[in-house]
């Protein structure tokens, strides 16, 4: 009879054992689904009771993501470091480890965008301060202008009180009186005609550079040359009908559809760029990539409705102003030969071209 009961205890303790394991499993399904619809805090808060219950080297894993995700590098940081203490052959943690290195040695780098802005800056507010002292100089040859026809106001004056009053005028002692003033007049509205056409040269000029200041700087012409500063080491290739490529050198997402640090931030500055573009000049299509899993163009698909809703809110441009595609049979960015190639082509590639 006790060999039973110890029997019945046995099997029970295995059945709990068993539907533990079930429920821990289902709590890491439910803690990526929240990484994925962006509730990181939820996400995370389930798998750090996980980790408490039994620590393993793939939750560690998946905290140590949710964390990247969420800013928090030096914890994401800490979680891959635990989790190689559990496994030490992890390539995904090892792949991890290595973009924080990565990031971390590009904020350091000197932003080569915040340098061109703050030059171009400091060469509007140079180019103003010109236009002022040049208004003040125009300003200045009106006043003389002013105190010209004072003068001549004066002679006048001056002429009249040297006219004899009785009758006894000649018409020679008129026209001797009149000369020296014929002359001056003659003088001083040459200078006023020269100052009149120096102040409508001048303000023409000015007029013209406003109107350029206001006016876009866009090429008639689209090169290669134009894109480049768009972001962060950018691949630009254009072919033979204008088409221009743009080619991220680094992850854009981490997994599945969860942009990188490095993605989001180049697709905002590009964003920042479209805006420059003439409205309607142009078509842009974003195709999503993988590393070569299964159902490709589903995920592809949503990688590059994610990158779309970047570029979108950033830009003020409607998403249904861009094309979507998956990349079906297209060959992928970089060859699927490394590991690290393989991260590379967690990524979308932007075509823009150009209507006539």
């Amino acid at each position: 009879m006790d060999a039973q009961i110890s029997k019945m205890i046995s099997e029970l303790e295995l059945i709990v054992k068993e539907q533990k394991k079930y429920l821990q499993d289902e709590e890491v399904e439910i803690a990526v689904n929240y990484a994925l619809e962006g509730d990181l805090n939820k996400s995370r808060d389930i798998l750090e009771k996980r980790i408490k219950l039994n620590p393993g080297h793939d939750v560690l894993d998946l905290l140590a993501r949710v964390e990247a995700q969420s800013g928090n590098l030096q914890q994401a940081e800490e979680y891959w470091k635990q989790a190689l203490s559990y496994q030490k052959n992890c390539p995904d943690c090892i792949a991890g480890l290595a973009r924080i290195h990565t990031i971390k040695k590009q904020s350091v780098r000197k932003r080569p965008l915040e340098t061109i802005g703050f030059f171009l800056l400091i060469l509007f507010v140079i180019l103003m301060i010109g236009i002022m002292v040049l208004l003040n100089t125009q300003n200045k040859k009106i006043s003389g202008f002013t105190n010209g026809i004072t003068a001549i106001q004066t002679d006048l004056d001056m002429l009249q009180m040297t006219v004899p009053s009785n009758d006894e005028i000649s018409v020679d002692d008129i026209l001797n009186a009149v000369q020296p003033l014929q002359e001056q007049f003659a003088g001083e509205f040459k200078k006023i005609e020269s100052q009149i056409e120096t102040l409508q040269d001048n303000t023409n000029e000015n007029t013209m550079l406003i109107k350029n200041l206001k006016t876009p700087s866009q090429p008639n012409i689209i090169s290669v040359d134009y894109f480049k500063g768009w972001g962060d080491s950018l691949t630009i290739d254009q072919d033979s009908e204008g088409k221009i490529s743009i080619i991220f050198p680094e992850p854009v997402f981490l997994y599945e559809g969860i942009l990188s640090e490095y993605g989001r931030e180049n697709l905002i500055l590009i964003a920042d760029h479209l805006t420059d573009l003439i409205p309607g000049s142009y078509q842009i299509t974003i195709i999503g990539y993988t590393d070569n899993i299964e159902d490709k163009d589903r995920l592809s698909i949503d990688r590059a409705k994610t990158a779309v809703q970047i570029l979108s809110e950033y830009s003020r441009i409607p998403m249904e102003s861009f094309r979507i595609q998956p990349a079906g049979s297209l060959k992928a960015p970089y060859p699927n030969d490394t590991l690290e190639n393989q991260y590379k082509n967690r990524t979308v590639m932007i075509i823009i071209s150009f209507l006539e």
